[in-house]
Order: C-alpha cells, then structure tokens, then sequence
C-alpha cells in the first residue's frame, strides 16, 4: 500500500513543476504512504512479540509425566434387545 501510494505521487507530477492541486495531492499520498508504513511496522511488532510469547510459552511449559505410562482397566457394559454383557479392556 505504501509503495502504491509513492508511486502515485511520483507520477502525478514528473517534471517538478505543480499546481496547487497537484502538491496538494502529493502532500495527501504522502501523508497516505507515511501512514501505512507506520502500521505495516506496527503490525510487524506485534507480530513478532506473539511469536515471542509463543516461544517462551513453548519452552516453559511443563513437561508431560516421563516415566511408566499409567496401567488403565476400562469395563463397558452393553445391553440388546436378546442378552448384554461387558466389554474389558486396558492399557499397562
């Protein structure tokens, strides 16, 4: 957006010799560009303290349990219209 709005100032008037109109406009896309080039930095800033806390978040977080993976015993009972019955199962 910045560089679209120099380039339009640059072409408005190429041989240095404007009407008031015309360095009106310049000091308007001027402005414009200044403008956008203040929040494209911003906008960067930001992005790069997101990435940062992104990092440090990532690097302090807990770690998960290390050791034996815990033994589970799972039992689900089921019914039907003719019978039920349990499914077991587990992890260890």
């Amino acid at each position: 957006m910045r560089n679209s709005a120099v380039a339009e100032r640059d072409g408005i008037c190429p041989s240095n010799r404007c009407t008031r109109e015309e360095s009106d406009r310049i000091d308007d896309l001027t402005n414009k560009a200044k403008t956008n080039a203040l929040i494209s930095n911003i906008s960067f800033g930001v992005a790069g303290a997101a990435l940062l806390g992104g990092i440090v978040l990532l690097l302090t977080a807990p770690r998960a349990h290390e050791g034996p993976p815990p033994t589970a015993l799972n039992v689900q009972p089921w019914a039907a219209p003719t019978g039920g019955g349990a499914t077991v199962g587990g992890e260890w």
